[in-house]
């Protein structure tokens, strides 16, 4: 990309160019239109294109365009080029992986409770504190062989290690799912829910009848115990499209539900602190996403 202050399809500009083995994209891609005028400044303009991106034959641009002057920062009209990026740079673009969250939260006193009574009862039953305190006993006598220190006291690490995550992942349940939140979209995802655990439960499974008024109850039906597997079936498969229908719209319905929180009479100055928090948040990160 280069402002050559003259006319890019001179000879002198051009061959110094096409020796490098470089083309013009927007002569190239629009070779049937006149050459744009690529300077303006107040109601100055120029004659012919005095500004171009080079690039080389086998870089195939999907789109090449020119912003008008207007829109463009300075007096040169900007470029804008569509490469594909494996193109560009010879690899795939990579998917941005975002942390799981962590079941552990030390600032929470039931759950750092649980997982350190979870932890401990893991040690006893698998004997660590034991087999370490055996393994300084063993290393004390000086007939020991201390080659076997490291991989044992290796084996214990890897086993303590082991136990640790294995007990962060049962200290506290994660009520969360992969979309926005919204009240409707909460609804029809327990209605599948209820009507999958109603077929389990007629088709001979274990699910407690207690469960399942409980989640009945949270929508709205009366008696679902009550239906044959045929209407079961029939419910759960038509909360299931509806479910669907509604996942593309699940940050709009969001956004919607706590747009009418905010206008609620009695909500507290921390929940509308919360909310305005949550919505700015929200922005920031379709900004971001859109760049």
């Amino acid at each position: 990309m280069a402002d050559m202050n003259g006319d890019i399809r001179k000879e002198e500009i051009s061959s110094c160019i096409t020796n490098l083995g470089l083309q013009e994209s927007i002569l190239v891609a629009h070779p049937t239109l006149l050459p744009p005028i690529t300077f303006k400044r107040g109601k100055r303009e120029g004659r012919s294109p005095i500004d171009g991106v080079w690039m080389s034959a086998n870089l195939h641009a999907s789109a090449v365009s020119l912003c008008p002057a207007s829109l463009s920062p300075g007096d040169h009209r900007a470029t804008l080029v569509d490469i594909d990026l494996a193109l560009l740079i010879g690899e795939p673009r990579l998917s941005i992986v975002r942390p799981k969250a962590r079941c552990l939260n030390t600032q929470l006193p039931q759950t750092k409770a649980r997982y350190l009574s979870l932890l401990e009862d893991h040690f006893l039953s698998h004997r660590l504190l034991s087999q370490l305190f055996q393994l300084y006993k063993d290393a004390a006598d000086p007939s020991f062989d201390h080659v076997s220190v490291s991989p044992r006291l290796e084996k214990l690490d890897q086993l303590r290690v082991e136990r640790m995550h294995f007990v962060e992942k049962h200290c506290r349940k994660l009520y969360m799912g992969t979309l926005a939140y919204s009240p409707t979209l909460t609804l029809w995802f327990n209605h599948k829910i209820l009507w999958s655990l109603v077929i389990k439960k007629l088709s001979g499974g274990h699910v407690t009848s207690r469960r399942i008024r409980r989640l009945a109850q949270r929508c709205g039906i009366v008696q679902a115990l009550s239906v044959s597997t045929e209407v079961a079936l029939y419910n759960y498969k038509a909360a299931q499209k509806e479910y669907q229908d509604l996942q593309p719209k699940a940050s709009q319905l969001r956004v919607e539900f706590l747009h009418q929180k905010l206008l609620s009479p009695g909500l507290s100055d921390e929940n509308q602190q919360a909310i305005c928090h949550v919505l700015t948040a929200g922005r920031s990160r379709e900004t971001f996403h859109a760049i």
